[in-house]
């Protein structure tokens, strides 16, 4: 009996440790709503991330600023960090504060939602994606510029 509590415990601890944090709530969304989101609004940037991920860390404060510059577009940082790390997840966005909606990754095909979004996307992060009315207009695997990503956001014309 107490291995199954101890179980239980450690299926739940990042969802616990998730929750103690009074500032961070974080929706899961499974991996056909995060293909959808791409048709979401006219303008959707959809990027991933994860708590490991050392380019993810000096991308936010560019990537805030963008969300701030251009209100007409809808922006997602989309957590990939396993299970296991979950716990990481709130102190680093108390430490590297996202300004635009964050949602974990809970899904089962990963492959799938990857294809959907880039067929040449494997699932390294960072990963920054831009769709106009549904359709790709921009992917960056890798640390994206902040030019290369404002001159594309300027030219939805989505300030």
């Amino acid at each position: 009996m107490k291995l199954n509590h101890a179980v239980l415990l450690l299926l739940l601890s990042p969802i616990i440790l998730l929750s103690c944090s009074s500032s961070v709530h974080l929706d899961r969304l499974n991996d056909a709503q995060i293909q959808a989101l791409q048709t979401n609004s006219k303008a959707v940037l959809l990027h991933f991330w994860a708590t490991w991920c050392e380019p993810c860390r000096t991308e936010i404060p560019e990537l805030n600023r963008l969300h701030e510059k251009y209100p007409g577009v809808e922006f997602f940082a989309i957590n990939l960090d396993d299970v296991e790390n979950q716990g990481a997840i709130a102190p680093f966005l108390k430490k590297y504060p996202i300004n635009f909606k964050v949602v974990l990754r809970s899904g089962q095909d990963f492959q799938s939602m990857a294809q959907s979004l880039d067929p040449d996307w494997k699932g390294g992060v960072p990963a920054t994606f831009v769709f106009q009315d549904g359709k790709r207009i921009f992917n960056k695997i890798g640390e994206v510029s902040v030019q290369e990503l404002d001159a594309v956001l300027q030219h939805l014309g989505a300030s």
